[in-house]
């Protein structure tokens, strides 16, 4: 009798274990523990329920239809996912590249909280960093990481004012350029946004952008006639695979085109030069896939208040970068800042409204 009774009290509290770990905060608990304990067995991990029923390409496809929604709310679910993976399969460079973007996404577009964020934010940059580092060790042929690791480090390293980590990470960008043109001239460019109008790398952000346009089009292009329409038959026809997956649009990248000449347009507004910037948006225009882009609306904005914009894009950019006060009481507002500083990756990849 005794033995049935001690039986039946073990069942019961084990229906109660099993309830609580279906609970999502202990799920998490658990999780955190499985990554500062390195003793746990595969089995052990495969006994946590949200382990067990995710695969890396559930995980993976939540996470792009997250970012083709520009559903920033959640990026948190999209982490949860991907790191319960890792802890599975810690050698799938897939994951750990999406862990980093993951992370770097939810730094980029910060202005979605529609208040100043926590510091604590700036936390997901060194995360990105170490997912990239790992997905580079995992995966050293994929010539973008370079690119978009060293955005990370150049950030990190305006954070803690470390000048010699900055120029390590600037010389990293240049090798990523040199390694993959067609890819990390934009890339890189992007980085110098917020650079005043007068500096030197800004200047040569807005040739890197004339540069991704040679290698696209095979030929030196004119900066103030220069018409997409006469090149877009090379979006199905280029045969070189790197080539068109940096440039054109993609499955990935479903305004990939429509994104870069927004993003232009904003540079070469910032610097003056209006004749220029308004060949790049009027570019954008031309992609077939315009009117399905979730952005159109921004960038017709852009046309009509380009002279505004001028001074604007100088003054909010440059605040952000060399006042960290200014930040403390400016509300970001994508149609008052240039992409970079609201809409950095979604303009590109986002698919549907």
């Amino acid at each position: 009798m005794p033995l049935l009774i001690n039986f039946f009290s073990f069942a019961v509290k084990l229906q109660s274990l099993k309830r609580l770990l279906k609970q999502p905060k202990v799920k998490l608990i658990l999780l955190s523990f499985a990554l500062c304990n390195p003793s746990l067995k595969s089995s052990e991990l495969e006994s946590i329920p949200n382990l067990k029923e995710n695969t890396p390409s559930s995980a993976i496809h939540y996470f792009w239809n997250t970012l083709e929604h520009g559903h920033y709310h959640k990026i948190e679910s999209c982490i949860e996912q991907l790191k319960s993976l890792y802890l599975k399969n810690p050698n799938h460079s897939e994951v750990a590249l999406l862990i980093a973007h993951a992370h770097f996404w939810r730094v980029a577009e910060r202005y979605r909280l529609g208040s100043m964020p926590s510091p604590n934010i700036t936390d997901d940059l060194i995360i990105a960093e170490r997912y990239f580092l790992e997905a580079k060790q995992l995966n050293p042929s994929d010539q973008r990481i370079n690119g978009w690791l060293a955005g990370v480090q150049m950030s990190l390293s305006k954070i803690h004012d470390n000048p010699k980590q900055m120029r390590k990470a600037y010389i990293l960008g240049k090798k990523s350029i040199r390694a993959y043109p067609a890819f990390n001239h934009f890339s890189i460019a992007y980085l110098f946004s917020n650079h005043s109008h007068e500096d030197s790398l800004f200047q040569r952000a807005i040739d890197s952008f004339y540069r991704s346009i040679n290698i696209a089009t095979h030929r030196r292009t004119d900066k103030v006639d220069f018409d997409l329409r006469e090149y877009l038959h090379l979006q199905d026809t280029e045969k070189n695979l790197n080539i068109k997956k940096a440039v054109w649009n993609g499955p990935k990248a479903a305004h990939n085109v429509e994104g870069f000449f927004l993003i232009m347009g904003d540079f070469l507004t910032k610097a003056g030069k209006k004749q220029e910037a308004m060949v790049a948006y009027k570019n954008a225009q031309h992609m077939p896939s315009y009117a399905s882009w979730p952005y159109k609306e921004l960038l017709e904005d852009r046309i009509q208040n380009i002279d505004t914009n001028i001074e604007r894009f100088r003054i909010t950019s440059e605040a952000i970068q060399h006042n960290p006060n200014f930040v403390n009481s400016y509300t970001f507002e994508p149609k008052k800042s240039m992409v970079f500083n609201s809409n950095n990756c979604t303009v590109c990849h986002q698919r549907y409204p």
